[in-house]
């Protein structure tokens, strides 16, 4: 979060509830009163082994909306990567919206992620999607609508030429 109060932490290889690497975060809160981290709610899991969730994550500034990529799921295709963004409700963490996917086979959507500070903006990294030559990359921005779903913003940003790998990391304002 913007104050340094709460903090996501991924584990993309657990072996949780939804097999093998399927990957989960666990976001964590500051208390003063016991000089601790608590963990806010349960673990955010995996959808499916291999999926790596938690390879990247994005708090927005007052920490109650996250994003996580999941470079290895296989929604659109073998690694094709997908992104769910949550939003903390006081007890648990509730899932904002359909999940964002990759456009095919080995894009690793989600490779990156970075969220706005008011978390209705998301930034995606896929970097190997070949919109531009083999593996030159992508990224897309979406905007949350009308409270009901994401939106991609604009076009999509390719990398200049193949093998760029554009979106392996982004920074969004």
């Amino acid at each position: 979060s913007g104050d340094g109060n709460i903090v996501a932490v991924g584990a993309n290889l657990n072996n949780g509830v939804n097999g093998l690497a399927s990957g989960h975060i666990r976001v964590f809160s500051w208390v003063d009163s016991n000089s601790g981290w608590n963990q806010m709610g349960s673990d955010v899991d995996g959808e499916a082994p291999g999926d790596e969730f938690g390879w990247s994550i994005s708090l927005s500034s007052n920490g109650t909306i996250l994003a996580a990529g999941a470079r290895s799921n296989d929604d659109n295709g073998e690694n094709s990567g997908h992104t769910r963004v949550f939003v903390w409700n006081g007890t648990e963490w509730s899932q904002r919206g359909v999940a964002l996917k990759g456009q095919g086979s080995r894009d690793e959507f989600g490779y990156d992620v970075s969220l706005s500070s008011d978390g209705t903006v998301l930034a995606v990294g896929a970097r190997y999607n070949d919109g531009n030559g083999t593996a030159s990359g992508q990224v897309r921005i979406f905007s949350w609508s009308s409270d009901t779903s994401w939106t991609q913003v604009g076009r999509t940003i390719f990398g200049a030429s193949s093998y760029d790998s554009a979106g392996s990391s982004l920074a969004l304002s």
